[in-house]
């Protein structure tokens, strides 16, 4: 899902900054949270906890190399 793909990306460009991250993409904080727990739900990783945001950008950076 590209949604959740560049959601993903702009809340790591924001450090993990919820308010920040629904400001540029122009939504709601809920809607970023939904995004967010749809990530978790689909990849078993929490973006919001380091070691799986770590997985997660570096999932983000070999799909970029592609």
């Amino acid at each position: 899902n590209v949604k959740l793909i560049n959601t993903l990306k702009v809340y790591f460009l924001f450090n993990l900054n919820i308010s920040k991250t629904a400001e540029e993409l122009n939504v709601t904080r809920n809607t970023v949270a939904a995004r967010l727990d749809k990530i978790k739900s689909l990849t078993g990783l929490t973006p919001s906890d380091f070691n799986d945001a770590v997985k997660l950008k570096v999932l983000l950076t070999a799909m970029d190399v592609k």
